[in-house]
């Protein structure tokens, strides 16, 4: 039977080949996604292991923050760009989740985020949500769940507004266009937590920003932030 199974597995694999989403190689395992190579490659921040970290100074004076740190950074025509597009434009739910993974074993070996009582992802807005299918935000923080064991809260935070795309908007701008876009919808599940706010990337940290001083407004808590990448910006 296991000759069989080997058999209809080494078929399955040359019909259907997986590869890498970052180098295209083909996988010697399947729901890899990524080799050893590009996996040991990812230009990881290790910004979990320190305080003054900079995604810590983004938001130093503007937010109650307890800690924040991005997983790995985000450059053009990288695999970090690859796996996010595949994840926000190619309904690869699996993806995110196993992203998220790796976010939560970043999280666990840090040290920095042990109390962490309750997981929040940044909401799309019902129209945005309605032609993706799903918030990919909200896939991170199921994968960092299945790690840390810390519950999720995905209806925590509402998007009032769509905002168009951020991309060739000026820092200031940013900020200006993501002020007071969310609100809470359920204030008595998030009283008394400790909260881990999470998003897929991180720019000026507008967005963050917005979320987190619609919790704190309502709940005066300090709040920690997490993404799956950080793209510096120039702006």
């Amino acid at each position: 039977m296991s000759y069989i199974k080997n058999l209809a597995n080494s078929l399955l694999h040359l019909f259907y080949p997986e590869v890498c989403e970052g180098c295209g190689n083909d996988l010697s395992k399947s729901g890899l996604r990524l080799c050893i190579y590009c996996m040991t490659h990812l230009p990881k921040t290790s910004f979990e292991r320190f305080e003054n970290n900079p995604i810590e100074k983004i938001f130093f004076g503007r937010i109650p923050l307890l800690a924040a740190a991005s997983f790995c950074y985000f450059t053009r025509r990288s695999v970090v760009q690859r796996l996010l597009h595949q994840l926000k434009y190619r309904n690869d739910k699996e993806l995110g989740l196993l992203m998220g993974e790796w976010m939560g074993r970043c999280i666990e070996a840090s040290g920095r985020f042990n109390n962490i009582q309750l997981l929040v992802p940044v909401p799309l807005h019902p129209s945005r949500l309605k032609s993706r299918g799903y918030n990919q935000s909200a896939l991170l923080c199921q994968g960092i769940s299945s790690v840390l064991g810390v519950p999720v809260a995905e209806s925590a935070l509402k998007r009032k507004e769509a905002t168009d795309s951020q991309t060739s908007r000026s820092r200031v701008a940013r900020w200006e266009n993501m002020k007071n876009r969310f609100e809470l919808t359920n204030v008595d599940e998030l009283r008394n937590k400790e909260i881990m706010l999470v998003d897929d990337v991180i720019t000026t940290g507008a967005t963050l920003e917005a979320c987190s001083r619609a919790i704190s407004e309502k709940l005066g808590s300090c709040i920690s932030l997490f993404s799956f990448a950080y793209a510096a910006t120039k702006f």
